[in-house]
């Protein structure tokens, strides 16, 4: 396989400190002296640089334990490095916008060194969402993200909130509807949250059953979860639980946040009525296998976490709707079937798994699948993308490159992958499938449905994919297509088809292919009339030998064509050639550069042609 770049995914933490969560980003080193100073950075998501207004450097110098003098604003980023119709809601500590998320208005303390990364929300929606006390004492949890259509809310953890005498945190309610914590939320344009929502927590007596603690839902809160039962705590001593299907002559509703959080279970049955499993609630056992309810429809953050989980059993018609962030995170899955009523796969859902298949049910409800939501398992066979999916996330499938470089990956190696018809998906995330086995299947080629808007940086890098075929979408001014950086590098590619369709190329987005030609069976790489912006390195180390450059193209970036095979270009008068924009190796290793032979005869537009080594005239014509 073609795995010679040297390049590591991102490291994942699950501290909920900004110093533990640093600990395992890229940008973090060890601690040093408290005399130390750090540098603070700032990047885009994707992880590209930005500059400031008049080129000046987004970065501070920061003493160890000082807090950021502050974090920038949009108008401190020059406007070119801006996103039209998007606004800064704020800085993640992950690329990706991944992590703990601060406002520009926060100054928060630096401990190692740190890289920030921007977090753009579209200007015409801002969802924010507040979270309140109640009755409590104690600091409300503090969302600071703004939420888009297609963004994923998870409703909020307690945190350190003190409860009133003799009652216990049961959850959240905006007006009288009841959201369990850790439970997600796929947000859309219909989604039942207004641009501004408060959750209020709502606190209940509670009371002991057995070696159950709970606590009754108030009846004030709309139906279904009025009048049930949430179960809060576990005093018992036995690994084997079943859940009844009613305390008191009420129905067992809801497992509370944290209920049985690392009360060493080996078993745990589950009876119908129960409507969700609160974030943490069997998080740090010993469970093995598990039979989900098809009452079922919210499964919370961390809800199984850190088990020994073998095997997942729940009906392909069950109610199930969402699945949370880090729902299975660390078990030993090896069989997990998605019913098809889910619509949404939380970050990090299944990471760090052994399952063979990812389970996706074709003609079901599944919209957005999470970032990291199935890396570090063992896909192997082929990978059916469902046509509803929208959104994929960050390394989302991502195969696990090995620490020392030509070993065996033990993680994801997915030969093949494919796209349902009539797909509607927008966005493939940064790194989606990289460093998998795709092309390995025997026939090598990759179809990109023309509903999708964004492919992300290193989304298909280091495969052995040798066809790519875009499929166009219907005429319409929106359907652009942006392609990011390295998105396609370190694959087999041999031909390739740029589409209409295209707004976008990034740095190396085809570097380090064997590319030649299009699909077509000609030897000319030719561009789409419309498109103009070609990043540096696009096509770095490749085999093209013939190449049309439209007069709409103006600017040929630093390495664009660096390293080919170039016999032949076509291009207009007075284009601006980066360094090694175009260059050859002869036979001899020395390296020919076009832009010298066109600058010598002025920059005229024609069609030039490279004498190859025996002829006595060696060079460009």
């Amino acid at each position: 396989m073609n795995k010679t770049k040297n390049r590591r995914l991102l490291p994942l933490i699950f501290g909920f400190s900004l110093p533990l969560l640093l600990a395992g980003c890229p940008s973090a080193f060890n601690t040093s002296p408290k005399s130390a100073q750090y540098t603070v950075r700032f990047f885009d998501t994707d992880g590209k640089w930005l500059k400031g207004i008049n080129n000046l450097e987004l970065s501070h110098r920061v003493s160890a334990g000082a807090a950021v003098p502050r974090l920038y604003e949009e108008r401190d980023i020059a406007p070119a490095d801006r996103k039209p119709g998007y606004e800064l809601a704020g800085w993640a500590v992950m690329i990706g916008g991944l992590g703990e998320v601060y406002t520009t208005i926060e100054t928060p303390t630096i401990t190692r060194k740190t890289d920030f990364y921007a977090v753009w929300v579209e200007t015409r929606t801002k969802r924010k969402f507040t979270y309140v006390l109640g009755e409590g004492q104690g600091n409300p949890p503090v969302d600071n993200r703004g939420y888009s259509d297609g963004t994923v809310l998870t409703v909020r953890d307690p945190g350190s909130l003190t409860p009133p005498a003799g009652k216990v945190f049961v959850g959240w309610q905006n007006g009288t509807t009841f959201y369990p914590a850790g439970s997600a939320w796929l947000l859309l344009s219909n989604s039942p949250f207004p641009n501004n929502t408060t959750f209020e927590a709502v606190w209940a007596a509670e009371q002991t059953s057995g070696d159950f603690k709970y606590a009754e839902l108030p009846a004030s809160l709309s139906s279904p979860y009025n009048g049930g039962v949430i179960i809060t705590g576990y005093t018992g001593e036995g690994s084997t639980v079943e859940i009844p299907p009613d305390i008191g002559g009420k129905p067992v509703v809801s497992i509370g946040y944290d209920a049985f959080q690392g009360k060493g279970l080996t078993s745990v049955s589950f009876r119908e009525n129960l409507l969700s499993i609160g974030a943490n609630a069997f998080r740090d056992n010993a469970l093995v296998e598990i039979t989900l309810p098809m009452s079922l429809t919210h499964l919370g953050k961390y809800a199984f976490a850190r088990n020994k989980i073998e095997k997942v059993t729940v009906d392909n018609s069950a109610a199930l709707h969402s699945i949370g962030e880090y729902a299975f995170f660390d078990n030993a899955l090896s069989h997990a079937d998605i019913p098809q009523q889910v619509a949404l796969i939380g970050d990090y859902a299944f990471y760090r798994n052994k399952l063979p298949a990812a389970g996706l049910r074709s003609r079901g409800a599944l919209t957005h699948i999470g970032h990291y939501a199935f890396y570090d398992n063992h896909l192997r066979g082929q990978l059916i993308i469902p046509y509803t999916v929208t959104a994929i996330g960050i390394y989302a499938f991502a195969g696990n490159q090995p620490l020392v470089e030509g070993a065996a990956s033990t993680g994801n190696q997915i030969p093949a992958l494919r796209f349902e018809d009539g797909s509607l998906l927008e966005t493939i995330g940064i790194g989606a499938f990289a460093d998998n086995n795709l092309g390995s299947d025997g026939g090598g080629t990759l179809t990109i449905p023309g509903s999708v808007k964004t492919i992300e940086r290193e989304a298909f890098t280091g495969n052995v994919l040798w066809k790519v075929t875009f499929i166009s979408p219907p005429p319409r001014p929106t359907d652009k297509l942006t392609i990011g950086i390295e998105a396609f590098s370190y694959n087999e590619l041999r031909e390739l088809e740029l589409p209409g369709h295209l707004a976008s190329l990034g740095s190396s987005a085809f570097a380090h292919n064997k590319i030649s030609g299009n699909r077509h069976g000609s030897t000319v790489l030719s561009f789409p009339p419309a498109f103009t912006d070609i990043g540096d390195s696009a096509f770095l180390d490749n085999k093209l030998t013939e190449i049309e450059l439209h007069d709409g193209i103006r600017l040929i970036k630093a390495g664009t064509f660096h390293l080919n095979d170039i016999q032949t270009i076509t291009l207009g008068a007075d284009v601006d050639l980066k360094e090694k924009a175009m260059g050859n190796y002869d036979d001899g290793r020395r390296i020919t550069i076009f832009q010298d032979y066109y600058r010598s005869v002025g920059s005229a537009a024609g069609t030039y042609t490279y004498y190859r080594p025996d002829d006595p005239d060696l060079g460009w014509k």
